[in-house]
C-alpha cells in the first residue's frame, strides 16, 4: 500500500548543513565508496589506454628481467627437482619463460602506478582529483579532453622519465660492480630515484590543475614532496603492498589452492582496481598537500576546467 501511496512532493531529510565536515581518512573512505563503480570503470579505461606504455615499459625492463631470472630460475628449478638436467630442458625454459614475462609485467605495472604513462595519466589524475574534489565529471569525455589538453607536457614528462630510469638501472650495475668506496654510489642512486620517483604523485596534479614550464613542474613537485615526504612514503608503500601483496601470497604459498586462489584475486585486483585504487591514494594526497603547502603565486596560473571547455 506505503508504495503506491507515497507522496514524492514531501521533501526529504536531505544534509544535515550543521554535520560535521569528514577528513582524513574517513574522507577517503567516503569518497573510495561513493566512487566505487566509477573507479572501476576509470580503472579499465586507463588500463586499455595505456597497454602501449605498459608494452615499452616491458620491452625496456628486459635488462632487469635477465637479471633476476638469470639469478633465481636455477634456484625454481632446483625446488623443482630439475637441478640435475641440462639448462635447456623444456620445464626449466618455460620456467624462465614465464619468470621473464612475469617479472616484466610486474616493473610495467609498477612504473605506470608510481610514474605514470604519460599522457593517458593526465587524464587519469584529472578525473581522480574531480572524484576528491566532488567536482562534477563526464568520464570518458573529461578523460580524453585532459589527455587532448596535456599531451605535450605529459609525453615529455614520461620521455624523460624513461631516459632516466634506463640511466639509473645501468648507473647501479656499472656502480656495483666496481670496488669501494666508489661501489657504494649505487646506494646514493637508489635515494636520488627514489625520490624522483615520489615527485611523480605530485607532478601530473600540478600538470593539469596549473599553467607552468615543463622544468618547474619539477621543481615544484620538489617543493611539496620534501615538506610531505613522511605522507608520500607511507603512500608508496601503500601502494607497492597492494601491487604486490597477493601475487607475493600466491607465489609463496605452500598450497596448491591458496596459490590458484591468490592468482585469481591478483588478476583481478590488477585488472578491476589496482590503477583506480593507488590513483586515489596518491591524488588524494596530492590534493591534501598541495592545498596545505601552497603559496600564493602570482607568476602560476591555474587551469580552466577541461569539462567546462
Amino acid at each position: 500500500m506505503g508504495i503506491f501511496n507515497t507522496n514524492y512532493n514531501k521533501p526529504g531529510k536531505g544534509i544535515d548543513k550543521d554535520a560535521p565536515k569528514k577528513k582524513g581518512l574517513n574522507l577517503f573512505y567516503d569518497t573510495y565508496f561513493r566512487k566505487f563503480w566509477d573507479i572501476i570503470k576509470l580503472n579499465l579505461l586507463y588500463l586499455v589506454t595505456s597497454l602501449p606504455c605498459l608494452a615499452i615499459v616491458m620491452l625496456l625492463a628486459g635488462g632487469i628481467a635477465n637479471d633476476v631470472t638469470g639469478q633465481y630460475a636455477p634456484l625454481a628449478a632446483q625446488a623443482l627437482g630439475l637441478a640435475s638436467v641440462d639448462v635447456t630442458n623444456q620445464e626449466l625454459a618455460k620456467i624462465i619463460m614465464f619468470s621473464d614475462v612475469g617479472i616484466r609485467l610486474i616493473i610495467g605495472l609498477a612504473f605506470i602506478v608510481f610514474v605514470g604513462a604519460g599522457p593517458m595519466t593526465a587524464g587519469f589524475i584529472h578525473i581522480l582529483k574531480c572524484f576528491v574534489n566532488e567536482v562534477p565529471v563526464f568520464l570518458f569525455s573529461d578523460y580524453f579532453a585532459a589527455v587532448k589538453a596535456n599531451w605535450k607536457q605529459a609525453l615529455a614528462v614520461w620521455i624523460t622519465d624513461l631516459v632516466i630510469y634506463t640511466f639509473a638501472y645501468y648507473a647501479v650495475r656499472f656502480y656495483g660492480n666496481m670496488s669501494s668506496p666508489m661501489m657504494y654510489m649505487k646506494y646514493v642512486l637508489y635515494v636520488l630515484i627514489f625520490f624522483f620517483t615520489i615527485l611523480h604523485f605530485f607532478i601530473y596534479h600540478l600538470m593539469i590543475s596549473y599553467k607552468m614550464p615543463f622544468i618547474q613542474l619539477y621543481r615544484n613537485a620538489a617543493l611539496f614532496a620534501i615538506p610531505s615526504f613522511p605522507f608520500c612514503l607511507l603512500v608508496f608503500a601503500v601502494c607497492a603492498f597492494i601491487l604486490f601483496i597477493f601475487p607475493g601470497i600466491a607465489l609463496t604459498a605452500v598450497s596448491e589452492i591458496i596459490m590458484n586462489i591468490f592468482g585469481v584475486a591478483t588478476i583481478l585486483i590488477w585488472m578491476f582496481l589496482l590503477y583506480g585504487t593507488c590513483g586515489l591514494i596518491v591524488e588524494f594526497n596530492a590534493c591534501r598537500q598541495v592545498i596545505k603547502y601552497i603559496k600564493e603565486d602570482p607568476g602560476v596560473e591555474e587551469k580552466e576546467n577541461v569539462h567546462r571547455r
